[in-house]
């Protein structure tokens, strides 16, 4: 396990956005704000029904195939479940260092969210706080003269 560990800690987690697999490129998702409906919904759904039964259908959901490429930046073909299903199973396919890159990349996202958010919450709250109590200040007529 020792070994396991330290090849874990040599092995670059950093997100592979472009994968190959079977000479096709696929592209990790370019930007997840703009994930759809049904993207989310499926990511969510593979993700309760257990991360372990469901990896292959959660990688083809966020690659998909690019559609144009121009250096660093790069398009990706439009969600479609029924290609998502086919695509998983030649995610069976996949290196898993690129696998382990993904689950990286959101472990870290969640794990930073989750020092920010409650900062930024209370910093929000106060925001709303504010304006309450001007709202009552100026209703109640306190502080006029």
């Amino acid at each position: 396990m020792s070994k396991l560990a330290k090849l874990q800690e040599q092995a670059n987690n950093k997100l592979k956005k472009i994968i190959k697999i079977d000479e096709i490129e696929y592209g990790f998702h370019p930007n997840l704000e703009e994930i759809t409906l049904g993207e989310y919904a499926d990511i969510e759904t593979y993700m309760k029904n257990g991360l372990e039964d469901n990896l292959t259908k959660l990688m083809a959901v966020l690659y998909r195939p690019i559609t144009e490429k121009d250096g660093k930046n790069y398009s990706i073909e439009a969600y479609g479940l029924s290609d998502s299903r086919m695509r998983a199973e030649k995610f069976n396919k996949m290196k898993a260092e690129n696998v382990n890159s993904s689950l990286v990349f959101f472990w870290t996202f969640v794990k930073e969210l989750s020092i920010i958010l409650p900062q930024y919450l209370m910093e929000q709250s106060k925001v709303i706080l504010n304006k309450i109590q001007g709202k009552n200040l100026q209703k109640s007529g306190d502080g006029s003269e």
